[in-house]
């Protein structure tokens, strides 16, 4: 019996024959899941025992050589097993229940993102709207102000020349066009400077 299933499983062997195993000298990767994953695990009921069984069978088939056909693969490993006393129903119920374990928590967090997704476009499109109604609200009161400028210019042209009659060297000058800038000109002068 090889020492790494010796090890692998830290129990005696029971009597019995099993199949010669021959591994490879490959290094075998232990499956490390992330601490989140085992996170996820543990909160939902998956055992360390059940995650420790589903590890010895990840190492178990992992030492076997690639060219190992899969039947012969499958009797090494269900002999291997029984000889340490280890269910391979128990194994199959550990893996059954991480992977469902798992497969609802994606299934839940692709839910919980569509609903996120589904409100955030929503929220984006509801700025969208009042951004439009802004920018409307703001073209309004712009041609508001230049049609109220441009008739007080209007009289401050009818005036002025009376002004100029009556004093001599004239007026200190008309009020300014504009005394703030439009967005457009703020953008200007600021990409200028």
């Amino acid at each position: 019996m090889s020492s790494f299933l010796k090890g692998l499983f830290g129990a005696k062997e029971e009597t019995g024959h099993v199949p010669a195993v021959e591994t490879e000298a490959v290094p075998v990767d232990e499956p490390t899941p992330s601490f989140q994953t085992l996170t996820i695990l543990d909160t939902r009921g998956v055992t360390p025992e059940e995650r420790d069984r589903v590890a010895k069978a990840q190492q178990l088939l992992q030492s076997l050589p690639d060219t190992t056909p899969a039947e012969v693969k499958r009797e090494i490993v269900e002999a291997a097993l029984k000889a340490f006393g280890v269910s391979i129903e128990d194994i199959v119920s550990a893996a059954r229940h991480e992977i469902d374990v798992l497969s609802g928590f994606i299934e839940e967090g692709e839910a919980a993102i569509a609903q996120l997704e589904t409100q955030s476009n929503q929220r984006i499109a509801d700025l969208e709207r009042q951004i439009a109604f802004i920018r409307e609200d703001l073209a309004k009161a712009r041609k508001t102000q230049d049609d109220l400028a441009r008739q007080a210019r209007a009289v401050v042209d009818e005036v002025d020349p009376v002004l100029r009659f009556f004093i001599p060297g004239g007026p200190p000058g008309p009020p300014p066009r504009r005394a703030v800038p439009r967005e457009d000109e703020e953008q200007k002068s600021n990409e200028v400077g």
